[in-house]
């Protein structure tokens, strides 16, 4: 990563579902590892900084959702954690000469009611692996996808064995077949590979559901709102708030509104929820860099994708989401870039598309 490497102090104010009396233990250092693994989700001591407005959140009941793993390095691996729950993969259907799930598996024994993290390990032998598509096998579903131009190190690099945190809450019990599709390529077309994975999802221990806490104060209105409650511009505007809060926990120039990279991100997010296809270039579409000057912008630029349904297509889930994946976080991290353009379609790429749901891009280039 140019500028060196880029350590998010990452603290309570991005915190979801954490009980107001839940002690909050240090964090210890965690050991490099050869097997990329995904964190167990923990609560972050919180860093002294100035009090932060406590949002107005909706007084919905709400599954417990996620912890932003401590210590992200922009372009690292996460940090190493046990996966406690390893799923079986059918490697008799892979692609051998293409994008691989490599393993699977959950941080703690999926239970309804209980926040865990799916952990995904893919590899491209001879591309950048590039992001995830799950079917949660109950509704839900959450895809990510990132890129940029011309880079062949770090995240980005070709054949790197890469891991996905997906955090996620289970509603029903019982036995569950999740669909899962690794994504590879440049920003150009997407090469791909999915398995179906099953999963015996035990009945709650407790509650069921949990309220969200407001113990921790996030200062981007609307950050947990899911599609259709406010307005798109209200999430998009979010969105970006959440962004340069990551970006100031890392020591970071904000990311300044640029009309004509939202004009670019708002083309290509209509031709994916149009055509129902998921990747950076479509069949006939512009390629990242014609459809950016096209917009009026000159310089080169990345981008960043997201969809989700219900809850996990809220701001918070988004950027939750992208933290968890190394090219995405290296993006967002990027130390030369000054600019961000994001849109937004209130329906899900894939179909079928059920309400609530959203799909994202965010571009981000080194000129306003």
């Amino acid at each position: 990563m140019r500028g060196g490497t880029l350590a998010v102090a990452v603290t309570a104010a991005l915190l979801i579902a954490v009980p107001a009396t839940a002690q909050l233990p240090s964090v210890p250092d965690l050991p490099s590892t050869g097997v990329p693994t995904v964190p167990v989700p923990v609560p972050v001591p919180t860093v002294p900084t100035e009090p932060l407005p406590t949002p107005t959140l909706p007084g919905t009941e709400l599954p417990s959702d996620t912890v932003i793993p401590p210590g992200l390095v922009a372009g690292e691996e996460l940090p190493a954690a046990s996966v406690t729950v390893p799923l079986t993969i059918d490697t008799d259907h892979a692609d051998a000469g293409g994008v691989q799930l490599l393993s699977a598996g959950f941080s703690t024994p999926p239970a309804v009611g209980q926040p865990t993290t799916l952990e995904l390990v893919a590899q491209d032998p001879k591309a950048a692996t590039s992001g995830v598509i799950v079917d949660f096998g109950e509704g839900a579903r959450k895809a990510l996808s990132a890129c940029r131009p011309g880079r062949r190190t770090g995240p980005f690099q070709r054949g790197k064995r890469l891991t996905f945190g997906i955090p996620y809450t289970f509603t029903t019990t019982g036995a569950h077949s999740m669909a899962v599709t690794v994504l590879s390529g440049d920003c150009g077309h997407t090469r791909e590979t999915s398995q179906e994975l099953a999963v015996d999802v035990a009945a709650p221990a407790g509650t069921a559901a949990r309220r969200l806490a407001h113990a921790a104060a996030v200062p981007c209105p609307n950050a947990f709102v899911p599609p259709g409650a406010v307005s798109n511009a209200a999430l998009v505007k979010s969105l970006h708030c959440l962004v340069n809060v990551v970006r100031g926990m890392a020591g970071l120039t904000p990311l300044k509104w640029s009309r004509r990279l939202t004009r670019a991100a708002t083309f290509h997010t209509r031709a994916m929820t149009s055509r129902g296809i998921f990747s950076h270039q479509l069949p006939g579409e512009p390629g990242l860099g014609l459809r950016a000057r096209r917009a009026g912008y000159r310089y080169e630029i990345a981008e960043n994708l997201a969809a989700g349904t219900g809850l996990y297509a809220s701001p918070f889930a988004i950027i939750i989401g992208w933290l968890q994946s190394p090219p995405h976080r290296a993006n967002l991290l990027w130390r030369g870039d000054r600019a961000i353009g994001i849109a937004l379609v209130p329906r899900y790429p894939l179909r079928p598309s059920s309400p609530p749901a959203a799909t994202y891009t965010a571009e981000f280039g080194p000129k306003r």
